[in-house]
């Protein structure tokens, strides 16, 4: 976060991102995110220490769009093998055809 106006400041300030969050995320390996992810990470409760929990559980890379899904579908890390939306981001990897792709989907 560089050249941060002072509306920015005081919009992370405001949703409670604060410099702590932003370090965890990016000792995470999210780093150069804007003010609006920032925002949106921590209004869905995505923290680098999730991520961190994730990645220790083998899902490392991930999106920012599959963490807010994974959060706001699975809950804690620990859950995240048991989690439906899991098998359907994996799916890809493993050769088989996702949801989102289903080849009789209309």
């Amino acid at each position: 976060l560089k050249d941060l106006s002072l509306g920015d400041l005081m919009e992370l300030r405001s949703q409670g991102v604060s410099g702590s969050f932003v370090a965890e995320l990016k000792e995470a390996g999210y780093d150069d995110l804007t003010v609006s992810r920032l925002v949106t990470l921590r209004s869905q409760g995505v923290s680098g220490r999730y991520a961190t929990d994730l990645k220790a559980l083998g899902y490392d890379k991930l999106s920012l769009t599959k963490l807010v899904a994974l959060r706001s579908q699975c809950g804690a890390p620990d859950r995240a093998a048991q989690c439906g939306i899991l098998h359907e981001l994996e799916a890809p990897t493993r050769g088989d055809v996702c949801v989102c792709h289903d080849e009789h989907a209309q």
